[in-house]
């Protein structure tokens, strides 16, 4: 039996999102687009209403997790997320 021991562990995990779900989700509980872009330390909305704009697509896990942070604080309960 071997002594050897060679340890991985994940850097980054990417998530397949819906964004037209989850823009219905955000407008649902309150969420502003500004407030996501703040959240994740864009200077503006572009990028999370491209976002939002696409459907199924996948997204880093570190992009999602101020998202994510949002969303249940808001009260959604959020699944699969492992960040």
């Amino acid at each position: 039996m071997s002594t050897n021991k060679f340890k991985m562990k994940p850097t980054e995990v990417t998530y397949e999102i819906n964004g037209k779900t989850l823009r219905k989700i955000i407008d649902s509980v309150g969420i502003r687009q500004v407030d996501l872009a703040d959240a994740c330390g864009h200077p503006d909305g572009t990028r999370i209403c491209n976002m939002l704009r696409k459907g199924v697509h996948k997204v880093k896990g570190s992009t999602m997790a101020p998202i994510v942070n949002l969303l249940r604080k808001k009260g959604v309960e959020v699944e699969g997320f492992h960040g």
